[in-house]
C-alpha cells in the first residue's frame, strides 16, 4: 500500500518519491510538489506535475511523452507556489521542468504553460497571477508561441528574451 500523489492509498506497483532529476534538486522538486513515479524495479518512469486544478501532467522520463491523470483544464503550472503580487516579476517557461529548473537558479516566482499551443489560453485563466501594476514577465528558453502571450493578456507585462540582461530597466 502506498499514497498516491492524489492522497489516496492504493495498492499498485509502483511508489512515488521526489528525486531529483536533470540537475533539479530534490528540494525543488518537493517545493511545487513534483513527484516521481517509480516502479517496482527502482526504476523511475515518470515526473508527475500537480496543477492548482487538480489534474497531474505525467512526462516519461525516458522519452519526452506526455500524458494527463484527473482533470484537465487550462492554466500555469505553479501558479498556487506563489501570493500573486508578492513578487515584482513572474517567469512563464514552455515546460514544467523549465520551471524547476529557473526557480532553482532564480529563487524568484516561475510557472509554465501547458505547451506552446495553450500558451494564450492557459495565461488568461491565471491572468491573476501576473497582471498586476508595475509586474512584468520575464520569458526564458522560449518557443515564439510563447512570447507572442504578453500582448494578448495583458499590458503589463514586458517580454523579455532568454539570457542575461538587465530585466530590472527594461521592466519597470
Amino acid at each position: 500500500t502506498y499514497v498516491s500523489p492524489t492522497g489516496d492509498s492504493v495498492n499498485n506497483e509502483f511508489t512515488y518519491e521526489y528525486l531529483s532529476w536533470r540537475k533539479v534538486s530534490k528540494e525543488t522538486m518537493e517545493f511545487y510538489n513534483v513527484k516521481t513515479k517509480v516502479d517496482e524495479q527502482g526504476k523511475p518512469v515518470a515526473c508527475l506535475f500537480p496543477y492548482a486544478s487538480g489534474g497531474i501532467k505525467a512526462r516519461f522520463r525516458d522519452v519526452k511523452e506526455f500524458y494527463w491523470e484527473g482533470t484537465h483544464k487550462p492554466g500555469l503550472f505553479g501558479r498556487d507556489k506563489f501570493t500573486p503580487g508578492s513578487h515584482k516579476y513572474v517567469t512563464i517557461t514552455e515546460g514544467e521542468l523549465d520551471a524547476l529548473s529557473l526557480r532553482q537558479v532564480l529563487q524568484a516566482p516561475v510557472v509554465s504553460v501547458q505547451s506552446a499551443a495553450s500558451a494564450v489560453r492557459d495565461c488568461t485563466v491565471d491572468r491573476p497571477v501576473h497582471n498586476h501594476r508595475r509586474r512584468c514577465v520575464r520569458t526564458a528558453v522560449l518557443a515564439d508561441a510563447v512570447r507572442r502571450v504578453a500582448v494578448p493578456v495583458s499590458a503589463n507585462i514586458a517580454v523579455l528574451q532568454g539570457g542575461a540582461g538587465n530585466y530590472r530597466d527594461t521592466c519597470c
